[in-house]
């Protein structure tokens, strides 16, 4: 079967594997913040439809899910003319509230993804349509490392790469979420081998010039998808520096970056009436967010309050080795040793080491924020998935069947971890470590995300919770107010409205954990868990005996805050 057709299987496998178990994925934290914004790039698309009809009946929303620091939102007579929609930086920057001072900090390519749900499946509910675009681009993704791999490597190591590249559970878990790091991690893994087939090209005597443009707008959204995409940028020239330096090859950089200059403005409006000011702000408030934004971690059994504290250099590699199939990371090893010592392939494969490397590298340097596990640095796991392919092809093909007794074990290992790990794979742990439970024995955090407000989770809340009482939680994003609104979470779970709690509702993520979460933990019994290979996720405690407890411990017994 052409190489092509069997990507483009694998492509859509992966999209329909997606699709699959999206309804199953909880929404989590970020994912608010994310619905929050994409609704005010569509009223700032409604309002640039006709300025005046839209100044004449708008009214502020009262109530959004994205945070409210920032921007006041702009009056109507502001919003009369479509030049002030395009160049008003007090309207354009509330309407596109990204890549500004924090909490607004992420660029915005990760909101046109969301909004592509909004073309392709405009009948879904809006995290569905809003998860759609990073999902589609982690199958593109598939499908281009199942290409870049078979022809180089041979059929069976593609699928292999593939394969892990679409099941492994951590990678898997973020390619579904309407966020900005699976996102990036398909950008990531695109860009580097758009690199390596433009070097290869010139190598051959072959034109480049279109990959060199792809490159370039691939390396332009993901700098539009969070301040490490502009890494991106070291892996691209590690593939022209590796191949020689060739004057065509540094051509095509100068265009990939000239392109992706192009690419950065035009995906970020509220930059167009600030070209200057806009990326300063931007650079200002990433470079600085440890004075803005700090998040206590606990790792291997110590609480650090990143980014003002550092976790451990070597944190990336513990966590890279503690979350990836066991199998998997085994293979991607021996795929890199032996495709460095044999002379084709030592090219490709290098440059895929420093791609590899570069995002790892990144969360080894001190003040790197370091909560979430691996989210931060994802792309060094994608990097891996790719790499555990090329094992396959140290079997010579005059042993093919040889090559599948290797292949199979490495791709079902994957996709059985993923399967047994759902609907939670963001708190998958290798089996060398003991699996979750052995993890969270070692000190880990056994999840950070709201994954584990699980369906079954929501559906117990919703019988057994009175309908004049609320649910608090320990930590409030406004993805709860979502579930809410969509009437999937029905009681109340407003914390600035008034009311009386029932539950509260904690995660288990211990970095988090005040003195009083501490106290609950250990004097009270739940009334339901979550919990998955024998690890509590998420527990539901009485907010009656909650309060007892606060009072017992000299806590305050106050209000729960957003």
């Amino acid at each position: 079967m052409p190489d092509r057709r069997l990507a483009t299987i694998v492509g859509l496998a992966t999209l329909g594997l997606l699709v699959l178990t999206e309804p199953k994925m909880a929404i989590v934290w970020d994912e608010g913040y994310t619905l929050g914004r994409v609704e005010r790039v569509r009223l700032w698309f409604s309002a640039l439809a006709d300025p005046p009809g839209f100044a004449r009946t708008w009214t502020p929303p009262q109530i959004e899910l994205v945070q409210q620091q920032g921007l006041r939102p702009p009056a109507p007579n502001q919003l009369a003319s479509r030049w002030n929609l395009l160049f008003d930086s007090r309207v354009i920057g509330w309407f596109w509230p990204f890549a500004r001072e924090e909490p607004h900090g992420h660029p915005p390519f990760y909101a046109w993804v969301a909004l592509a749900g909004d073309v392709v499946t405009p009948w879904r509910e809006p995290l569905a349509r809003a998860r759609f675009g990073t999902m589609a681009m982690h199958a593109l993704a598939a499908a281009f490392v199942y290409l870049a791999i078979a022809r180089r490597f041979g059929t069976v190591a593609g699928l292999v790469s593939a394969t892990c590249w679409a099941t492994s559970p951590q990678v898997f878990g973020l390619a579904h979420y309407a966020t900005y790091d699976g996102l990036l991690n398909s950008l990531w893994i695109l860009g580097t081998l758009c690199a390596i087939e433009a070097t290869g090209r010139t190598a051959e005597g072959r034109k480049s010039t279109w990959f060199w443009i792809l490159t370039g707008i691939i390396l332009g959204a993901a700098m539009s998808t969070k301040l490490s995409g502009y890494f991106l940028a070291l892996p691209i020239a590690a593939a022209v520096a590796i191949s020689g330096f060739r004057r065509a090859d540094i051509r095509g950089l100068i265009v990939a970056g000239i392109v992706a200059v192009v690419a950065i403005y035009v995906i970020n409006p509220s930059w167009w009436c600030e070209p200057i000011e806009g990326p300063i702000r931007f650079f200002r408030s990433n470079l600085t967010r440890g004075q803005t934004i700090a998040i206590e971690t606990l790792y291997l059994g110590k609480v650090y309050v990143t980014p003002k504290e550092s976790l451990p250099w070597s944190n990336a590699l513990v966590l890279t080795a503690m979350t990836m199939p066991v199998l998997t990371l085994v293979a991607a090893a021996l795929g890199a040793f032996s495709g460095l010592r044999n002379t084709p392939t030592r090219r490709f494969v290098a440059i895929l080491l420093i791609s590899w490397a570069i995002p790892t590298g990144l969360r080894a340097m001190p003040h790197t924020p370091g909560h979430d596990g691996v989210r931060q640095f994802v792309a060094g796991l994608g990097v891996v998935t790719v790499l555990a392919g090329i094992a396959v092809s140290a079997i010579r093909s005059s042993r093919a069947n040889l090559a599948w007794v290797i292949a199979v074990p490495i791709m079902a290992e994957s996709f059985v971890s993923m399967a047994l790990m759902m609907p939670v794979p963001l708190s998958y742990f290798s089996p060398a470590v003991g699996g979750l439970s052995g993890a969270a024995k070692l000190g880990m955090e056994p999840t950070y995300y709201w994954d584990g407000l699980t369906h079954e989770t929501i559906d117990w809340l919703n019988r057994n919770t009175p309908p004049d009482r609320k649910i608090a939680f320990v930590g409030f994003p406004t993805s709860f107010l979502y579930l809410n609104r969509t009437g999937q979470l029905r009681p109340d779970v407003n914390p600035l409205t008034p009311g009386v709690y029932r539950w509260l509702v904690m995660q288990n993520r211990p970095g988090n954990w005040s003195e009083k979460d501490r106290a609950v933990i250990h004097d009270l019994k739940p009334a339901y868990v979550y919990e998955k290979s024998g690890v509590w996720l998420t527990a539901v405690y009485d907010m009656d005996e909650v309060l007892q407890t606060w009072k017992k411990a000299g806590a305050s017994a106050a209000p729960i805050q957003p």
